[in-house]
């Protein structure tokens, strides 16, 4: 766990799911008498890798695939600290993870959704912050760090400077003109170093304020009614900015590093871009 803390590669929100995952693995290696994980078998790891869940039920693809990650980041950490530990599970095989794919929200759905952000109620303009950060292609992580110092505005545009996480490079990425004018205000509403969407006192990047914040975005899906759609998620934001940048650039370059992406391969499949075939 120190290790992983350490690690400027591995997000807090990892590192409290793969804590949970882990106790889970110890005490299960210790019902089975296993005493070092420099000791564990294929057969144990495939063992608890398809174990039951707690309602007896069997485990989901996910649920597997989160298993099988947390003994081979486990193994790889231990080895990187001159720990002789082999990886048994190189021969576990798993169904695909499965799942509906995400599509990227329309412009008219985009321009509906900015309408339902606003609340008659609300005491601040946190949800439309919110909003306008995933229109700037903010991650999860990154709606629960940006602070009123991350933004920058002078005469041409707004920008926000987004730090780097598990899932994205650092980047400086110019708001949209909604959320240009959004961001503005939600800064005049805190502290230079106060968070814009999240003010609960959990750390930034953790699994409850990535939910804090996520619950944001949802809720506006639902006003919305986007949510009936399994295929519309908060990622769908995102993926339309990505999107937009791709179709008004030509450039899949352009749009990684718009998306703090560190694959292209995986730019290109979000737009559906084969970029073999050009």
């Amino acid at each position: 766990m120190a290790a992983w803390s350490e690690d400027p590669d591995v997000s807090a929100a990892s590192i409290d799911r793969l804590q949970v995952l882990l106790v889970r693995f110890a005490r299960y290696l210790d019902s089975c008498g296993v005493d070092s994980l420099t000791d564990l078998t294929a057969a144990t790891c495939t063992q608890w890798v398809h174990a039951p869940v707690r309602s007896g039920s069997p485990p989901a693809a996910s649920t597997m695939h989160a298993r099988r990650h947390t003994i081979r980041a486990t193994l790889r950490t231990l080895r990187a600290l001159n720990v002789d530990a082999a990886d048994p599970t190189i021969d576990i095989e798993l169904p695909a993870r499965g799942g509906l794919s995400v599509r990227p929200l329309s412009n008219t759905e985009i321009d509906m959704c900015r309408l339902a952000s606003f609340t008659p109620t609300a005491s601040s303009l946190k949800r439309p912050a919110a909003w306008a950060l995933a229109e700037a292609t903010a991650t999860t992580g990154d709606l629960t760090t940006v602070t009123g110092n991350n933004i920058n505005i002078d005469e041409a545009h707004v920008t926000i400077r987004f730090g780097s996480t598990r899932t994205a490079t650092a980047r400086t990425v110019a708001a949209t003109e909604w959320g240009a004018t959004i961001l503005q205000q939600r800064r005049d509403e805190i502290e230079p170093t106060g968070r814009l969407c999240y003010d609960g006192n959990k750390p930034g990047g953790s699994d409850a304020a990535q939910a804090a914040t996520c619950g944001l975005l949802r809720s506006v899906l639902h006003v919305t009614g986007l949510s009936a759609d399994p295929t519309v998620r908060p990622g769908s934001i995102r993926l339309w900015r990505i999107n937009c940048e791709f179709a008004s650039s030509g450039s899949l370059e352009h749009a990684a590093r718009i998306a703090g992406a560190r694959s292209l391969d995986a730019v290109a499949r979000q737009v559906d871009h084969d970029w073999q075939q050009q």
